[in-house]
């Protein structure tokens, strides 16, 4: 259903009541008036958007549904919410201005501003449309007769600002009201009269509807940054990539490591990464960069603003897109599972050392079926629930709140359980180091670990939880690049610590380079005797217990029983080696 369509809707419930009684009255007076008696002049009107002309009474109710919708992107769903629960009821602008904010942040706490500021911006912009609706009764019949005649466009109130009656073939400009979000008051946007005494309008769906282009409101850095701070992400997602595929080919590239169940573990992690990653590039390129740098040019050039989306992947809505966007979904959360599966594994092998896991399909489920379940849920009650339908274009990015949830819960309950084994690990790991107080890198050893299990666990995600306003100043820019730097090189730092800089990967690595003549001259040099060396230490003479067989005859004997070696003897600073 096209938004217009859904907006009169509502209005139309909203007003059922009101418009009621009005019926009522004129219906007895038609039937008590004397055919002999003059017709009653009509009532005067205020013209709404789409030229919808309504009585003051309604037309104050009317605009005010208007108002949230234009200046909320998630405005349906909570009107569609309040009218089937009943709610939805207008005494004043205070009022519903109080009780529609109120209930966006109940329904959609990801997107819906402070409720006071919600409220008061709603509020000054049922004020302005009274305001408007009064205006346009001033002005008298002689504005509608020259309208109607073709001469100019009538005075009309657009849903967010009110536009006096303007000559044909030309444009006004109006300053950006003051309480529309993200916008800069001191811009200005203009609205076009046509030739033949009509507002510009815009067809949508099907729906040609009036059409007045606030683009130029919005401040251009705003725009900017967003599509600086995506890109900054989408280069961090392909450098976690040139790290991760290569960590996943090095751990099944050697028998001794995919014998392993830790690096088992760490393989299904990094494939989990590497997918997450490649989904997130390419809805970040097709969905939100794409529509971004689309609303920029649309800034330039007010012509293009109609089509700022209308060929765009996001505006399609078409099977691909919708079946891109849940693979996303599934990925993050099986990226989530995984981390936890990393963290249920390491507290267990510390609490439980010695008892070996026979068999990893219990974590294969936990880790790649959990996700899938969850994400298929997810996708059916939203494909299924009617209150979700409103939201189920633009390649489901939208969120369907509550039903987000089923998946952020199952993310969220994954990092905190983290928590727990994290605090759990470090008390195991200071209560060993503690046994040895004199050793002064026990805090060393206490920091490196610490260092290892954050991203390991994934408890920097909590540092990137938090919602920022849409506004730009110094401190919202450093959070959003620390939050796309951190989410996009997430899987390159976990390669590096659990691969790049394993000893025991380094060590194979090199010893594969030897074989092939690509290592260091002086480890591949020859030795002066073929027969293997074998290095003891021996006490001092003078510790040696009476009884026991001096180093020398030990060599010996040790020569005679084993004639490959190579027996040398050797006294340096008070130590015997044998050779």
């Amino acid at each position: 259903m096209p938004r217009q369509c859904l907006a009169a809707l509502l209005a139309c419930c909203l007003l059922a009541s009101a418009a009621a009684p009005s019926s009522t009255v004129d219906r007895r007076s038609t039937d008590l008036t004397s055919p002999s008696q003059p017709p009653q002049p009509p009532q005067p009107t205020c013209r709404a958007h789409n030229g919808t002309r309504l009585l003051p009474r309604i037309f104050r109710k009317y605009s005010c549904v208007h108002c949230f919708q234009f200046m909320y992107t998630r405005a349906d769903r909570v009107l569609y919410a309040l009218q089937t629960s009943k709610q939805l009821r207008f005494f004043n602008e205070t009022q519903f201005s109080a009780d529609v904010c109120s209930a966006f942040v109940r329904l959609e706490p990801k997107h819906a501003p402070q409720v006071e500021d919600c409220s008061t911006m709603l509020r000054r912009c049922c004020l302005a449309a009274v305001a408007c609706c009064r205006a346009q009764l001033a002005t008298g019949a002689e504005a509608s007769a020259e309208a109607a005649a073709g001469a100019m466009c009538p005075a009309t109130w657009d849903g967010l600002h009110c536009i006096n009656a303007t000559a044909s073939g030309s444009s006004t400009k109006y300053g950006c009201p003051t309480y529309l979000p993200s916008a800069n008051p001191n811009n200005t946007f203009s609205i076009q009269c046509t030739e033949d005494g009509t507002w510009e309008t815009k067809t949508s769906r099907g729906v040609v509807w009036e059409s007045t282009n606030y683009m130029s409101c919005f401040s251009n850095s705003l725009l900017e940054w967003d599509i600086i701070f995506k890109k900054i992400s989408l280069s961090f997602y392909c450098v976690s990539i040139c790290f991760l595929l290569p960590a996943i080919g090095i751990f099944l590239g050697y028998e001794s490591l995919r014998k392993q169940q830790r690096v088992v573990i760490h393989v299904n992690l990094f494939l989990a990464l590497t997918l997450d990653a490649a989904l997130s590039i390419a809805t970040t390129k097709l969905y939100h960069i794409d529509v971004n740098e689309r609303s920029l040019r649309s800034l330039e050039s007010a012509s293009q603003a109609a089509d700022s989306e209308a060929d765009s992947v996001l505006h399609s809505g078409g099977i691909g897109c919708i079946l891109l966007s849940v693979l996303h979904r599934t990925m993050q959360s099986a990226m989530f599972m995984w981390i936890f599966v990393e963290g249920f594994y390491l507290h267990r092998l510390l609490i439980r050392a010695f008892d070996r896991e026979k068999s990893l399909w219990t974590y294969y489920v936990l880790g790649w079926g959990t996700a899938v379940l969850i994400n298929s849920v997810y996708c059916i009650l939203r494909a299924v629930l009617p209150q979700f339908s409103q939201l189920n274009n633009r390649c489901w990015i939208s969120d369907a709140q509550p039903l987000e949830w089923l998946k952020d819960g199952a993310n969220l309950l994954c990092i905190l359980l983290n928590v727990i084994f994290f605090i759990n690990i470090l008390r195991i790991l200071l209560k060993k180091l503690n046994s040895n107080p004199n050793d002064t890198n026990n805090y060393k050893r206490a920091f490196k670990a610490t260092c290892i299990l954050v991203p390991l666990f994934g408890l920097q995600w909590l540092l990137m939880m938090y919602r920022q306003d849409r506004k730009v100043n110094a401190a919202i820019i450093a959070y959003r690049i620390a939050q796309a730097t951190l989410r996009g090189s997430h899987g390159a730092i976990v390669a590096t610590v659990f691969c790049f800089a394993n000893n025991e990967v380094t060590t194979l690595i090199r010893k594969s380079m030897d074989r092939r003549g690509f290592g260091n001259n002086r480890l591949s040099r020859p030795s002066i005797d073929n027969r293997p060396t074998v290095y003891s230490s021996v006490p001092p003479r003078d510790s040696i217990p009476m009884g026991t067989l001096p180093s020398a005859r030990a060599a010996s004997l040790s020569s005679a029983a084993n004639p490959d070696v190579t027996v040398v003897s050797t006294r340096r600073a008070g130590r015997t080696s044998t050779t």
